[in-house]
C-alpha cells in the first residue's frame, strides 16, 4: 500500500515539474522576444523614426493665423537646382525655399546669404550636432509646405516665428523620443532579468525532474532485487 502511494506521489510530482518547467520556458521565450525590439533600437540595429518639428498647419492653428491657407501642400520633395553651400544639403535647400517665399510677402526681402546665415545660426546654437541631419530633413519639409501654401504670405516676423516654433517642437519631440528610448531600455532590461530568472527556474526544475526519475528507478531496482 505504501509503495503504491509513493508511486502515485512521484507520478504527480513529475506532472507538476513538467508543467512548471513548461511555464518557465514559455516565460523565458516570451520575455526575451518582447525585449528584442527595444534592445535593437538601443543598440542601433533597428532604426527609429527621426523626430519631427511642427508643420505649417500646426503653426497656423496654434497662432490663429488667418492670412495663409496651408490646405494645399504635399510632403513630396520639389526639384530645386543645387548650388554649392557650406550648409547641409537639406538645410541649404530649405534656405532657398524660404528665400523664395520671402520674395512673395512684400516685406523687407532678405538675401539668400542672409537666409543661409539664419540657418547657420540655428544649427550652431539651436540644434544639437547629433540632430542636424534629422532637423535638415524636417525643416526642408516645412519649407516645401510654406512655399506651396495659398493666401496672403506671412510677414517677415511671422516667418521667423514659424521657424522658431518648428525648432522648439522639433527639440521637444527629440527629447520625448530620447526619454521613450531610455524607458524602453529599462523595460527591456527588466524583461531580460525576468527571462533569465525564468530560465534558471527551468534549469532547476529540469534537474529536479531528473533526480526524481533517478530516485524512482533506484527504488524500482531495489524492489526488484528484494523480490529476487
Amino acid at each position: 500500500m505504501l509503495s503504491k502511494i509513493e508511486v502515485a506521489y512521484l507520478a504527480i510530482l513529475r506532472i507538476v515539474l513538467l508543467v512548471a518547467a513548461t511555464i518557465a520556458l514559455l516565460v523565458t521565450v516570451v520575455a526575451t522576444a518582447s525585449a528584442l525590439p527595444a534592445i535593437g533600437k538601443v543598440l542601433g540595429v533597428s532604426t527609429a523614426e527621426p523626430p519631427k518639428g511642427a508643420t505649417l498647419r500646426e503653426y497656423i492653428e496654434s497662432k490663429h493665423v488667418t492670412e495663409v491657407d496651408a490646405s494645399d501642400y504635399s510632403d513630396e520633395s520639389t526639384d530645386l537646382s543645387p548650388q554649392e553651400t557650406a550648409l547641409p544639403s537639406d538645410v541649404a535647400e530649405a534656405s532657398r525655399n524660404f528665400a523664395r517665399y520671402d520674395a512673395r510677402n512684400g516685406g523687407v526681402q532678405a538675401t539668400q546669404q542672409q537666409w543661409d546665415d539664419i540657418f547657420r545660426a540655428v544649427l550652431k546654437d539651436g540644434v544639437p550636432a547629433n540632430l542636424h541631419d534629422a532637423y535638415g530633413a524636417d525643416v526642408l519639409r516645412l519649407s516645401e509646405q510654406i512655399v506651396k501654401s495659398k493666401g496672403r504670405p506671412l510677414s517677415d516676423a511671422r516667418v521667423l516665428e514659424l521657424l522658431e516654433f518648428h525648432r522648439a517642437k522639433f527639440l521637444e519631440n527629440a527629447a520625448a523620443a530620447d526619454s521613450a528610448k531610455a524607458a524602453d531600455a529599462a523595460a527591456s532590461m527588466a524583461k531580460l532579468v525576468l527571462a533569465g530568472g525564468a530560465f534558471l527556474v527551468f534549469i532547476l526544475i529540469l534537474f529536479n525532474f531528473i533526480f526524481v526519475k533517478i530516485e524512482r528507478n533506484l527504488r524500482r531496482s531495489s524492489r526488484d532485487e528484494a523480490a529476487a
